[in-house]
């Protein structure tokens, strides 16, 4: 029976959404009469519902009396609770549309979460203002803030318009939701109109109702009171809307002369439930995989297979038989075994409630309960966690692998929607003393790469090794890339250079071994040199710096090699000393001998070696005769050139003989004249002097040719 005060619950409300009314669109509601072979469907399974601890009730427009006006006022006691409702004083047309309350999170519809909003939108007439027993009275309603209600003040109203709006949680953009609602408890001449029916797809009373219809109207003929509890007095509501309103009211109330009414305290209210007058199909299944229908994850990252139904809240008569959730996903996935969960829209983790079965690549949920009234009327979500085998090939699915699933009641099967995943893969590439193509990164499975890779410096370094995954590659076959083909996994390729070291050789005027590259560390080499025909080692430089070629005449030798080196060797033409002899024509008398004339070379060549030579110059009959010789008309000249003279300094002097007087030296080139001597330099240059004599005797016969003459010192 109804009580003195009972709450209006607008959680089922929700469920006759519809769409904002058009006026060239007010069609007639469809009302049909509930057997026990109506099946409901259960795509209209969503109930929102006020979740404890979940759901956060925000008023607006509130205008609270002071507690003391609601208690015990002529024996009637409302019991308004403020940790539960707040009250709103309606005194003015412009409270229409700004009075309510917001539930944020009243369910989770599809995987997404739901926001309600309940609003007094209009009225048609609405008692004064006034007192009573001294003290103030107002037309007043209830709003609850622990569930989804509001109770009207009796003989207070006339016709009061109630909208109910559907959000995204969080946000003010309104989300279109296929649901259902019971209306509980209409008796005592209370009426609801339908104002909208676009958004409502049906309507169910139970077959044996005491409820009366015209056109929109669904109404209780008496003023009598009913239980909340019996079915004959249910209104079911299927809709699919984001937005519906609906006029709710009493008629006795609408018939009496408010004035008459100023003392009442009492508060009427109808009751919405999740229950149906008949039973629902097997529930809608929607698949989501990491809250999408399509994503890209990397290699072998868990990701989750989210499954997403909602259970009507089916009455005792009505709870199924038995309840499985099936998926099979691909097998080049592994499932996460230990993290398979089940979790309800309050955020609980219920998997107890289930038998999880895994076998081979099927993951199978059994309700171990179906009688368990507890697990009806919410949103379950299963997540199956998954990641991809380490090397699986994926080609075959072109890397678009789909999942779908299938829950199984005893009134048939109903499979999910399909969702696809994507695999991507990294690969990430060094270089040691070189240069490489980056990392690459998000490479989609099945995909090829071509990774390049040079020396920071061709001189210094060379390709030592190319490891791949943690193995060497054969170098000689991939010297300057390397191609990965049909990626199915995440890879690493790295370049390793070594330092190589470099001998540069160079050498003038003769022979020496060709640079040598790529030397090892710690290597030797051996660089030998010699000079072309005519030319000599002159100098012999290492690093630069000069080195004893007395020490390394035709080779040099680096020994653990650690740096680079340079060698040069410098080879130069050898010098040529050429000494020249005047003597008179005339004083050349055969008779006496053929003029010989001695010369001594003494000194120091350029390794620092004392060396002397002699040389002779003679005049011939022949050469007399034929005149080659005669430098002018008195003198003569004759010449010879040393070329195998070490390069040096040196002193020229000529040996005393018999017939002949040294008179003068002369035309000195590459030295000077001292004394009775040239010294000269042969050292990168050569050299010449002109001696002079004239004969100081005609005697001394000789047979020979030549005649030595001795001297004493």
């Amino acid at each position: 029976m109804k009580k003195l005060s009972k709450p209006l619950v607008f959680a089922a409300c929700i469920f006759m959404s519809m769409i904002f009314v058009r006026p060239d669109r007010l069609l007639a509601v469809s009302i049909d009469h509930a057997t026990n072979d109506t099946m409901l469907d259960a795509a209209y399974g969503f109930t929102p519902r006020f979740i404890p601890g979940i759901t956060q009730a925000i008023p607006f427009g509130m205008t609270n009396y002071d507690e003391d006006n609601y208690q015990e006022v002529n024996g009637e006691i409302t019991n308004i609770d403020r940790e539960k409702c707040d009250t709103a004083r309606i005194t003015s047309n412009s409270q229409k549309g700004n009075v309510g309350v917001r539930y944020n999170n009243v369910g989770t519809y599809k995987g997404q979460i739901v926001d309600l909003k309940l609003m007094l939108e209009d009225w048609n007439a609405v008692r004064p203002s006034g007192t009573y027993k001294g003290r103030p009275t107002y037309p007043t309603i209830i709003f609850h803030k622990k569930s989804i209600r509001a109770q009207p003040q009796a003989f207070a109203f006339k016709g009061l318009k109630w909208s109910f709006t559907f959000y995204q949680h969080g946000t003010n953009n309104p989300i279109k939701v296929s649901m259902h609602n019971t209306f509980q408890d209409m008796d005592a001449t209370e009426y609801m109109i339908l104002n909208d029916g676009q958004g409502i797809k049906q309507v169910y009373l139970s077959n044996d109702t005491k409820l009366l219809t015209s056109d929109n109207k669904i109404y209780f003929p008496s003023s009598s009171s009913v239980t909340e509890w019996e079915k004959t007095n249910w209104t079911t509501i299927l809709a699919e809307t984001s937005y519906f309103n609906f006029t709710y009211g009493r008629q006795r109330d609408e018939d009496t002369n408010f004035s008459t009414k100023l003392g009442s305290r009492s508060f009427y209210w109808w009751i919405f439930t999740g229950e149906a007058v008949a039973r629902f199909s097997t529930p809608i299944i929607t698949e989501m995989v990491n809250g999408a229908s399509h994503i890209t994850v990397h290699d072998d990252d868990v990701f989750n297979y989210e499954i997403n139904t909602t259970i009507p809240q089916e009455g005792t008569g009505y709870h199924y038989s038995y309840f499985n959730v099936k998926d099979t996903v691909a097998d080049c996935f592994s499932v996460e075994t230990n993290k398979i969960s089940v979790v309800n829209d309050a955020g609980q983790n219920v998997t107890s409630l289930f038998d999880v079965n895994v076998a081979n690549q099927t993951v199978t949920f059994n309700l171990k309960n179906t009688a368990d009234s507890s697990f009806y009327g919410k949103s379950y979500r299963f997540i199956v966690p998954c990641k991809k085998k380490k090397g699986y090939d994926v080609s075959r699915w072109r890397n678009e692998i789909p999942n779908n699933s299938t829950i199984t009641t005893d009134r048939g099967s109903i499979n999910s929607n399909i969702v696809y995943t994507s695999i991507t893969h990294n690969i990430i590439s060094s270089a040691l003393n070189g240069n490489i193509t980056e990392s690459q990164y998000g490479i989609n499975a099945t995909d090829s790469r071509t990774f390049s890779y040079a020396s920071m410096d061709s001189s210094k370094y060379v390709l030592e090794n190319l490891v791949v995954d943690g193995e060497s590659k054969d170098i000689s076959k991939y010297p300057n890339s390397y191609t990965f083909s049909n990626i199915n996994d995440d890879h690493t390729i790295e370049a390793r250079y070594k330092r190589v070291y470099t001998i540069a050789t160079s050498a003038k005027g003769g022979k020496i071994t060709e640079t040598q590259k790529h030397i090892n560390k710690g290597e030797s080499r051996t660089i030998t040199y010699k000079p072309d025909n005519g030319y000599y080692l002159r100098s012999l430089k290492v690093d630069g710096k000069e080195v004893d070629i007395k020490k390394f005449p035709n080779s040099y030798t680096f020994s653990n090699i650690t740096d680079d080196h340079t060698i040069d060797a410098e080879f130069l033409p050898k010098p040529t000393v050429v000494i020249k002899k005047n003597i008179k024509k005339d004083d050349i008398y055969f008779a006496h001998g053929t003029p010989t004339f001695i010369f001594k070379i003494s000194g120091t060549d350029y390794l620092g070696e004392e060396q002397i030579y002699y040389a002779t110059i003679q005049f011939t009959k022949e050469d007399i005769e034929s005149g080659n010789y005669v430098k002018d008309g008195v003198y003569i000249q004759k010449d010879i050139s040393l070329k195998d003279i070490n390069a040096g300094t040196y002193e020229i002097s000529e040996v005393d003989v018999s017939r002949y007087s040294l008179t003068n030296i002369k035309e000195v080139s590459g030295g000077v004249k001292e004394a009775n001597l040239a010294k000269i330099t042969t050292d990168r240059q050569s050299a010449s002097v002109t001696f002079v004599n004239d004969r100081i005797r005609y005697d001394l016969y000789t047979h020979n040719d030549i005649r030595l003459n001795r001297f004493n010192e």
